[in-house]
């Protein structure tokens, strides 16, 4: 079995002389390198990879070359380190995982040197045709999503429904199409209501916290969205990254296994590579797919549903602006060859395999029966799952940035909006691709699009500008924004041509207002007389004033001052959020200084089931939107359990059964063996043709009882990853002893 070399198996050293926990005067410190936690933490990622588990699904996995209790005593040491979380399943229900950050981290780890020292086949890749390139990247299409929603676009009905006219309009404004996510089969609240392409942008939002959904339709979160579009775009792909990683892929280890190595440093963009040297990867450091049957939900293939979800999945990083998708007819020759090295021979995928996915077959040339290629790969723009990206992300999501600048361990992001754009003659707003999203984000309002490539064009017209002053912006703002986003200005004309349309739209306008009405008209004149703030309140008549929305509370708190304080507030009047403009995040915007609202969770759970999902109240409840045994991670102990709690009656038992390999009467065999199986212990056997370690099994009969056990054959489990499955007599065993992991 390979062994991890992470430095990060540390544990607090004790000094010598340093009193241990009070309750666990047994725990020692953890030893870098552990033995035992290098063996457990293998198990633990092969078995498991980043999924939730019970001890009892552990204990399931021991072997004659590491019980159950050993691996349980690894457990608990991985949990002091750090290494492995406790999750909470409710009703006193634990499990463990790793998270995905360390998952992430051992699968480099594991794969990434078997992958530089292996070689990959480069020559097909002369040779691979393209089937599919990838789409926009998904951060400008959240971004589009987003302004959308701030316009007004998604509301709903009386009935708390989705228009239909508003997810025809989102559908045309996204380059996502339901067959690029269909193939994943996700589930999420409300299926029958939303399209698979809108809800997955919802769902991403929604774990960003920047929408939320409201009575009355989806609303944005301005302080989450000024602190997201202040993330450089490569920041963004790594956190939308993580997420898919996290609640989109299947409960299946060697799912997220092959989703965690196309992550590989080695798999550069640029690069070709096929899914079969994944396969062959993934099968040298012995990950297998679970014992499944074939893909039935999806036609004749008749293929695995591991490999049918794996091109569903390089589909939707295309869909995401991360992939390009190709064939190579060279693996034909390769099939013989390569075939030996796949557990019968079946392994290989072949592009004409993929029935279900037509935007595949209808690029190639030959009919799908007849095409001998394998699906092949490259990245167009990798994202980047760095723990120090991923922390900046999540600090500037909660708030701890510093103006526009994002520092942490010697790495600087800054934002500069200013100068970053052209402006064309021809009224064209020509994007360069690191253009902030800031600035994108005005775009979306003030222009139409045109055409997005490696730069993307907008344009200014009549109409562009009449939705941004129906949003909230004025002509002068509009203005200003370009005057200070262009790198040379605004040509004379377009600046004429921005003043003049504003003049003729904004010349009458609705304004949303609260009417104050006083009892008599003292209190009209005491409210007359007081020197309030200049424009927030206006008298129109002997007993009435008028007060804009967004002031209700600063007047209602000088009217507390004059002894005349409102019985109670009017109806709507809940500030300019609610009112539906259009949130400002460029220029001397004010940090906002309200903490994040505590918004939906995410829709899409198909792999770790992190949070409860609540529905938005006063919505009515969704048997959907809850899961069966919804999860959460809970602070940890940092101690390991002294051997009294892992293994009951331990002081009890005579020393010599853990210490001496020494034969015994059989009634006294008999109970080490039972006793060993109590504590889901190994045992230590000498039998007539050598000295072994073993795994007991069971044991039955009275004074002529016989057992069973699985015995390490060597020190090597590769050639019997079990051990030898032997039944025993009390004849056969001329010695043994319980074998307890080694107090740490």
């Amino acid at each position: 079995m390979s062994e991890f070399h992470s430095s990060r198996i540390t544990g607090r050293n004790v000094e010598a002389g340093e009193p241990a926990a009070a309750g666990h005067a047994e725990a020692q410190a953890v030893k870098p390198k552990s033995g035992l936690q290098e063996r457990t933490l293998q198990l633990i990622f092969s078995r498991f990879a980043a999924q939730p588990f019970s001890q009892e699904q552990l204990e399931g996995k021991a072997t004659a070359y590491c019980s159950g209790a050993e691996l349980v005593y690894g457990l608990h040491l991985l949990r002091r380190a750090g290494i492995v979380q406790t999750i909470s399943r409710g009703w006193g229900e634990n499990y463990f995982a790793l998270s995905m950050s360390e998952f992430l981290s051992l699968s480099q780890q594991q794969f990434e040197p078997e992958w530089e020292t292996g070689g990959h086949p480069a020559a097909r890749t002369r040779h691979v045709r393209l089937l599919k390139e990838g789409r926009h990247g998904i951060s400008r299409t959240l971004l589009k999503t987003l302004s959308f929603i701030a316009k007004g676009g998604l509301s709903l009905t009386s009935k708390g429904k989705l228009q239909l006219r508003s997810l025809k309009r989102l559908a045309e404004i996204i380059p996502i199409q339901d067959e690029d996510v269909a193939g994943l089969q996700l589930q999420y609240a409300e299926q029958e209501h939303y399209p698979p392409s809108i809800a997955v942008l919802l769902d991403l939002a929604l774990s960003f916290g920047l929408v939320q959904l409201h009575p009355k339709g989806w609303k944005i979160s301005g302080p989450a969205l000024a602190r997201w579009l202040k993330l450089p775009e490569a920041q963004m792909d790594g956190l939308i990254m993580k997420e898919l990683l996290t609640r989109y892929v299947p409960p299946r280890p060697f799912l997220q296994h092959a989703a965690a190595v196309l992550l590989l440093p080695s798999w550069k963009p640029g690069m070709w590579q096929s899914v079969d040297d994944l396969f062959r990867l993934l099968r040298k450091k012995g990950i297998s797919p679970d014992a499944s049957p074939q893909a039935g939900q999806g036609g004749q293939t008749g293929l695995p549903a591991e490999q049918l979800w794996l091109a569903a999945w390089l589909n939707l990083l295309c869909a995401f602006g991360w992939m390009e998708l190709g064939y190579s007819s060279e693996h034909e020759g390769e099939r013989a060859a390569g075939s030996a090295g796949y557990a019968g021979g079946a392994a290989l995928l072949d592009c004409g395999d993929l029935a279900e996915f037509p935007e595949f077959l209808n690029l190639m040339n030959s009919p799908a029966s007849s095409v001998p290629a394998a699906l092949m790969f490259r990245w167009v723009r990798k994202p980047e799952l760095a723990d120090d990206h991923g922390e900046q992300g999540m600090l500037l999501l909660s708030g701890a940035e510093e103006g526009n600048r994002v520092c942490k361990a010697g790495n600087a992001y800054e934002i500069q909006p200013d100068g970053c754009l052209y402006a064309e003659p021809n009224y064209e707003i020509l994007v360069p691709p690191d253009t902030p999203y800031t600035v994108r984000w005005e775009l979306e309002l003030c222009c139409e699009p045109v055409s997005e490539d490696v730069m993307t064009v907008y344009r200014l017209t009549r109409e562009s500008v009449e939705a941004a002053l129906h949003a909230g912006r004025t002509p002068e703002e509009i203005i200003v924004f370009f005057e200070r986003a262009a790198r040379s200005g605004l040509p004379d004309h377009v600046r004429l041509a921005l003043r003049q349309w504003g003049s003729e739209l904004g010349r009458v306008s609705f304004a949303r207002v609260t009417l104050l009405r006083c009892a008599d008209e003292a209190a009209a004149e005491r409210i007359s007389a007081a020197k309030l703030p200049a424009g927030i309140i206006q008298q129109i008549g002997p007993k009435d004033f008028i007060v804009r929305e967004e002031e209700f509370d600063p007047i209602s708190r000088e009217l507390d001052k004059l002894g005349l304080a409102p019985l109670k507030a009017p109806a709507g009047a809940e500030g300019a959020e609610e009112t539906g403009d259009y949130p400002r995040v460029f220029g001397d915007v004010p940090e906002p200084e309200a903490e994040l609202e505590e918004g939906s969770d995410p829709w899409i759970y198909a792999g770790r089931l992190i949070k409860l999902m609540k529905p938005v109240k006063p919505i009515k409840p969704m048997k959907s939107m809850k899961p069966a045994k919804p999860v959460s991670p809970q602070p940890d102990e940092a101690s390991v359990p002294d051997y009294e709690e892992l293994f009951p009656g331990f002081h009890s038992i005579p020393g010599s059964w853990t210490r001496e390999l020494k034969s015994y009467h059989a009634s006294t065999v008999k109970l080490l063996f039972q006793q060993a199986m109590d504590w889901k212990a190994g045992i230590e056997l000498r039998l007539a043709d050598g000295t072994y370690s073993a795994l007991p099994k069971w044991i039955k009969g009275g004074a002529q009882w016989r057992a069973a056990a699985d015995l390490a054959l060597g020190g090597d489990s590769s050639s019997c990853p079990a051990g030898r499955f032997t039944e025993l007599s009390a004849e056969d065993i001329q010695g043994i002893r319980i074998t307890l992991p080694e107090r740490i």
